[in-house]
């Protein structure tokens, strides 16, 4: 199976196999993928070309580095997917919007009991509705 890089990862391969340079250096692991097998992948051919991944939190990138950082990498997105679709389902139960901001609809600004901004509240946009009800 051939993987899909970003295609500014696919250069960053391209002149690497050409040689223009020999040390790839990165903020962090994730910062080139969260994905496991793309970390695995792109470290693997950055090697095959004699290229050295350096990053500044994990310093000299070695096998270790990207399989146990690639997994906590992974379970990371993982935990998050989890946070998101727990704090989605309870603005539903809520009866309140999870997401973003629906066309016909407008933000309601409204100040709950702590005087904290109650979010998730929206109103019907009597303009916009009426396009929405001439197409339905």
């Amino acid at each position: 199976m051939q993987l899909t890089y970003d295609p500014v990862i696919r250069k960053v391969l391209e002149d690497a196999r050409k040689h223009q340079f020999d040390i790839l250096l990165a903020e962090a692991l994730d910062r080139l993928s969260r994905d496991q097998e793309h970390v695995a992948a792109l470290y693997k051919q950055l090697s095959f070309c004699n290229t050295r991944l350096i990053t500044l939190a994990e310093g000299d990138v070695s096998e270790l580095h990207v399989g146990l950082k690639g997994t906590m990498n992974a379970l990371f997105l993982k935990d998050l997917a989890d946070k998101i679709r727990r704090g989605q389902r309870g603005r539903m139960e809520a009866r309140r919007s999870p997401g973003g901001l629906p066309y016909d609809y407008d933000v309601l600004y409204e100040l709950g009991p702590g005087g904290e901004p109650e979010r998730g509240k929206r109103r019907v946009n009597p303009e916009q509705a009426t396009v929405i009800r001439r197409i339905f």
